[in-house]
């Protein structure tokens, strides 16, 4: 109801935060534009109700930014139906030349302050509306982006002999923002025959001794340089006189950094404490103590990020167990909690670390590395060699069997090589010991849920009733050729199993994982091409799993959707472009397959764009066939950045064809394609 309406001022601050382009994303002057981003367009605010249109329309005109023909082409048709909208344009981003539509919209902005010019300009784009319109405007602020390798046409040309020509009469002109390699001497010295430019903003320090040479008689107050410096400062501006006095260091958000700029930090006021030599908690009791600084510490050393991803980026760790002993006695286990085995002789290092404090191996969470005997060989010993360090060593190589001894605690043990279905055959065979893993049951069988790393063959049959002491496993990646003997197989083994990869392996690990019952398998890898011992296990587990990777010869001539009736997100791994066994593509919609539960698929290949074969598949894909198919990914698949390349892609081309059938091509970051705006010819 009118009555219950808010004030339009209100809002105005509910929707400037969403409609607000931030500065330092309009300043922008890197090689890729910021705003090559595929997320809905701010305008869909405007179209929520009449209130919002009125108040919204001019916070979204304010910053316009253009990036192709037909926004150039859309945005006059607009300014010219509405003359209003243009004087509520202030700054101008132009991405390209984007032809005629450029001066009607330069014409009817007689309000820019702010004019950001790209000379990133092919010959097919024609520059001839902006070089008319812009003599129509007069802005404070000029930013100019270029790429290091600025295409030299008649475009280009063009566009900078009429900012030449043009620059004198720019007289409120005052602040320039220039690229390091803006090769234009004489554009700037033109843009500095008024000497109105006070404020100078470029990338480096080195750039800015180079334009302070051009507009070093100009009124300069001040040069802002947007990136660090190293070296020696003073040294250097002593070749400049003058330049130093100016020079201000202002380290600039980068488009799409989550790091607050210097602006928006309020630093607090902490005055001199009144008793300087006051202990936190010096009254509390021991345990409280220790308590409180183990929950600080479990947040400073990133415990929980660790937790939910081990190899994230986190800040050095090292510091805080060096501030005092009592920190170090407390952070201890926090430190050793989630472990990543990155270089060589890490393992061995942490041997020395267990056996000299047991009591750490407990407080393991997490091992990310490469166990095996690579890393133990310190010297070369000869077999008959008695002395102490021979036995030492000999003792020592297996690092993994050792380690995996005290950890009572593991919940995962992961490589960082893990194999896949893309992977050659030749794959080095080694890894962790037969004797390591049966170790490993031992001691953190009832804990241990992710496995994923490289294990040697056992030297003669094993029996799979190893595999019900894996009462907690969720997750498995089996990469090791060791033969069961299939005599005795415990169907109750592996309950809580969810994922599981089959990369390497001897067929009787797949006949014994088929006679259990793995009630909670869910998600299944393929590496190796069929065999029947897999087609059997998909037979008999087939129903159960929603979430199968595999290669796509499997699926061409295996009919996966039968063996599997309930899958959702299906993986496929393709084999090279010139392989003939992706001439079959077409079997996969031109058969009977159905699958009315299938709702994603993810292509595995950085290829794909180079066979032709797949554009047929999309054009013949019958939705009938998969009515639940909402989403293809494309792991190979980046989205292009400019209009030219948007033009060229052939990922751009399969993502308008599959949406006409209502599915969306994503990304290798998932991150779907959204039909641009076009010019109706």
């Amino acid at each position: 109801m009118a009555g219950n309406s808010l004030p339009d001022e209100i809002i105005s601050e509910i929707l400037s935060p969403a409609l607000q382009v931030p500065d330092h994303k309009f300043a922008d002057i890197g090689e890729e534009s910021p705003f090559a981003e595929y997320a809905e367009s701010p305008s869909a605010y405007l179209l929520v109700c009449k209130a919002w249109l009125r108040v919204a329309t001019p916070l979204l005109y304010n910053v316009v930014v253009i990036r192709s023909k037909a926004q150039a082409k859309a945005l006059a048709q607009a300014l010219l139906k509405n003359k209003d909208l243009g004087q509520f344009i202030k700054r101008l981003r132009v991405e390209g030349g984007y032809g005629a539509p450029m001066r009607t919209i330069l014409q009817s902005s007689p309000n820019i302050s702010d004019l950001s010019i790209s000379l990133n300009i092919f010959s097919s784009d024609s520059t001839s509306g902006l070089c008319a319109g812009l003599p129509l405007v007069n802005p404070t602020r000029l930013i100019f982006q270029i790429c290091r390798k600025t295409p030299a046409n008649q475009m280009v040309t063009k566009l900078v002999t009429t900012l030449r020509n043009l620059a004198p009469n720019w007289d409120r002109l005052s602040v320039l923002k220039i690229p390091s390699f803006l090769y234009q001497d004489e554009l700037l010295e033109s843009l500095n025959e008024m000497r109105t430019i006070h404020t100078l903003v470029v990338p480096s320090l080195f750039a800015a001794a180079w334009f302070f040479r051009i507009f070093k008689d100009s009124p300069l107050r001040c040069v802002q340089v947007t990136e660090g410096v190293s070296g020696d400062l003073e040294g250097f501006l002593d070749n400049f006189k003058g330049l130093e006095a100016m020079i201000r260091f202002t380290k600039e958000e980068r488009a799409g950094s989550n790091t607050a700029s210097s602006g928006d930090l309020t630093v607090a006021q902490i005055g001199a404490p009144s008793n300087p030599e006051f202990i936190p908690m010096e009254a509390a009791r021991t345990e409280v103590k220790e308590f409180i600084w183990k929950r600080i510490l479990y947040f400073a050393l990133s415990v929980p990020e660790l937790e939910e991803e081990p190899e994230s980026k986190i800040p050095p760790q090292l510091p805080i167990l060096l501030v005092s002993k009592y920190f170090n006695r407390l952070a201890l286990p926090y430190y050793y909690a989630h472990i990543i085995l990155t270089k060589y002789g890490y393992s061995s290092n942490l041997v020395s670390v267990v056996e000299r404090n047991p009591w750490l191996g407990s407080h393991i969470r997490t091992i990310v590395g490469e166990l095996d005997e690579s890393y133990v060989v310190e010297s070369d010993y000869s077999s008959d060699d008695d002395s102490e360090a021979a036995q030492r060593v000999r003792a020592r190589r297996d690092l993994a069997a050792v380690i995996l001894s005290q950890t009572t605690g593991l919940e995962a043990l992961l490589s960082q090589d893990v194999y896949s279905p893309g992977d050659t055959p030749d794959r080095s065979d080694g890894g962790i010991s037969w004797e390591a893993l049966e170790i490993a049951l031992e001691t953190c069988g009832s804990t241990l849920q992710k496995l994923a790393t490289r294990i040697c063959a056992a030297s003669s049959p094993m029996a799979p009733i190893i595999f019900s002491r894996f009462t907690a496993l969720k997750s498995l990646v089996w990469e090791c050729k060791t033969l069961f003997d299939l005599d005795e197989i415990p169907s109750a083994a592996l309950p809580c199993l969810t994922d599981l990869t089959l990369a390497k392996f001897h067929p009787s690990f797949v006949v014994a994982l088929t006679r259990m019952e793995l009630p909670s398998l869910r998600t299944l890898v393929l590496c190796e091409h069929e065999t029947e011992p897999t087609m059997d296990f998909l037979r008999s587990h087939g129903n159960k799993v929603v979430d199968l990777t595999c290669s796509y010869g499997e699926v061409g001539t295996k009919h996966i959707f039968e063996l599997c009736p309930n899958i959702k997100i299906l993986g496929l791994y393709l084999p090279h472009p010139n392989s003939p066994t992706l001439k079959v593509t077409t079997s996969f919609v031109s058969e009977n397959v159905i699958s009315s539960t299938l709702g994603k698929v993810v292509l595995h290949d950085s290829y794909l764009h180079r066979n032709p074969y797949w554009e047929t598949l999309f054009l013949t894909l019958n939705s009938r066939c998969f009515p639940s198919l909402r989403e293809i990914q494309g792991n190979g698949c980046q989205w292009p950045t400019n209009e030219r390349d948007i033009a060229k892609s052939p990922w751009v081309r399969w993502a308008e064809i599959l949406a006409k059938k209502d599915i969306s091509l994503a990304d290798y970051t998932g991150k779907k394609w959204r039909v641009r705006l076009k010019v109706v010819k």
